[in-house]
């Protein structure tokens, strides 16, 4: 099935971010992470494709690392970005929006979101990962009954000693406890979480974010998670606990605290999946449904460019 859409390529400068952002709101499969704000922060440089009178929608975050050639990439702490639009977005849609992307970007590894479908596209390899969600439209005791019986006993092990707070701590906390705590898994760069910070800042500002801490009773923080809460999803952004607190199972607690919180809502439990196979795993046993959603990767790279690339790689 071919799509009759008339998709322009319009630069950073000239796109109308008040009719942007307004299509991301009332988009029926929008995520956070397209606001121009959000892009704004964690991409810096994105130009856009646009259809129609902002029918459908795709950002295009792009930087010059690759030896000052042009590539679309997937920016730190935004998962899932693609088409979205108010109508369906079918498949011959994704296609269209994906074949329009200008060859002047040499190099496309991009993630679309789980409401893009894509099978097969020439000039692209594509990757399914997996994010984990669960619905929060249930009462808690019907929603713990999927928790894993080793999760259940880790929680009532902190009940007693842990305090459960909202709002209390501030951005720059939760992304130094996470900093110091995990990014020697991660290996995020200073800018990354000088972005970050500026990011959860503006979230919350935009009544957009909050931000769920563990302590003990005196006050030490033992965890805490900032979760993005837009488009009746609860996101999961960036959380840790320290070496005391994990002792305690302090995140498990926190999870369940905020699952507790919102149960009952129409809100959907994002935990944004994992590529590290301990946190997947940790995830999973709050019994989360998993979905899929496309990685595309359109190699356009001179010769000598690939070439280097290996070398270094080798390296």
């Amino acid at each position: 099935m071919k799509s009759d859409l008339d998709i322009q390529y319009i630069k950073h400068l000239d796109i109308d971010k008040s009719r942007w952002d307004k299509t991301i709101d009332k988009a029926s499969n929008g995520l956070p992470y397209a606001y121009s704000w959000y892009l704004d922060i964690m991409a810096g440089d994105w130009d856009a494709l646009i259809a129609g009178e902002f029918d459908f929608v795709m950002p295009l975050p792009y930087n010059t690392k690759l030896l000052g050639l042009r590539q679309v990439y997937q920016p730190h702490f935004t998962q899932q970005l693609g088409v979205c639009g108010s109508g369906k977005v079918r498949e011959a849609i994704v296609k269209s929006f994906l074949s329009a992307i200008p060859s002047k970007f040499k190099y496309v590894a991009y993630s679309c979101c789980e409401e893009n479908p894509l099978v097969e596209l020439a000039g692209y390899s594509l990757v399914s990962r997996i994010n984990m969600v669960l619905d929060l439209n249930r009462s808690y005791e019907e929603i713990r009954k999927g928790y894993r019986r080793t999760l259940k006993k880790r929680i009532g092990q902190g009940s007693g000693l842990l305090i459960f707070k909202t709002n209390v701590i501030y951005p720059s906390e939760v992304v130094r406890l996470f900093k110091s705590e995990l990014n020697y898994k991660i290996g995020l760069k200073d800018h990354d979480y000088i972005k970050v910070t500026d990011l959860m800042i503006n979230a919350i500002k935009r009544k957009k974010g909050e931000i769920f801490s563990i302590h003990n009773n005196r006050d030490e923080i033992l965890a805490s998670v900032f979760f993005l809460k837009s488009h009746k999803r609860m996101i999961q952004l960036l959380g840790s606990a320290t070496k005391k607190g994990k002792s305690l199972y302090a995140m498990h607690y926190l999870i369940d605290r905020v699952i507790e919180k919102y149960s009952g809502s129409d809100l959907i439990f994002d935990f944004e999946g994992s590529e590290i196979p301990s946190i997947a795993e940790f995830f999973n046993g709050y019994g989360p449904e998993s979905k899929t959603y496309t990685h595309v990767v359109r190699d356009s790279l001179p010769a000598w460019v690939k070439w280097l690339r290996r070398i270094k790689r080798g390296l």
